[in-house]
């Protein structure tokens, strides 16, 4: 039986462009800045990839959550290009879905000033009709309203559609929508129970997709 897959809607940070070391150098520069004496631990640094800054900034900084946004995001435009990169196989993969007619939408928990900063420095944009930020919604992952709003704008169905992730957020909010499921191979989260595994951009028709047939 053919696949039924129309729409494939991806996570940025960690799925499409490499931002650990970028979103990791962010916060660094922040706990030097307003909590030099605070003694930060590996474990603690880790468990930033993932979470929104809404959800981390409050738990560490008394300082006002609309200024460390600001400086945060300064910091990512000064330094993207010098500690993020596009995954292998990317743009090729993009551009393939794009010639096939299937339906791409970015679906992040990066505000919408901050996607732009991404969007600016890699050439993505144009591979997508659908952009839906921490911005758009009362509720961000694992709420299914992210996904809500990106299958509304494309015009998709949930049965339709397969959500691409890298962490257990992703994940979750994919569960939740009820569409299918795919976890990039590179995760930090290798034991997360999704409906795919991809292993590399180049392969992504005959991982996910072919196997529906």
């Amino acid at each position: 039986m053919k696949h039924n897959i129309n729409t494939i809607l991806f996570d940025l940070d960690g799925t499409l462009v490499d931002t650990d070391m970028l979103v990791l150098r962010g916060y660094l520069y922040l706990f030097d800045k307003y909590r030099p004496d605070y003694k930060l631990s590996f474990h603690e640094l880790k468990s930033f990839l993932g979470p929104s800054l809404k959800e981390v900034f409050p738990k560490y900084f008394k300082e006002d959550f609309n200024l460390l946004l600001k400086e945060f995001h300064d910091f990512s435009e000064n330094n993207i290009k010098r500690f993020a990169y596009l995954y292998e196989g990317v743009e090729k993969t993009l551009s393939l879905l794009n010639e096939k007619g299937y339906k791409l939408g970015i679906v992040t928990s990066r505000y919408k000033n901050s996607l732009d900063i991404v969007l600016k420095a890699f050439p993505l944009r144009k591979y997508f009709s659908c952009f839906i930020t921490l911005s758009d919604v009362q509720k961000g992952k694992p709420d299914k309203e992210s996904l809500e709003k990106a299958l509304n704008v494309l015009d998709s169905k949930k049965e339709n559609t397969i959500f691409i992730g890298d962490t257990e957020t992703d994940i979750l909010c994919g569960k939740n929508m009820g569409v299918k499921t795919a976890l990039v191979s590179w995760s930090h989260f290798k034991n997360l129970k999704a409906d795919y595994y991809l292993s590399q951009y180049d392969n992504l028709l005959l991982d996910l997709l072919l196997k529906e047939q």
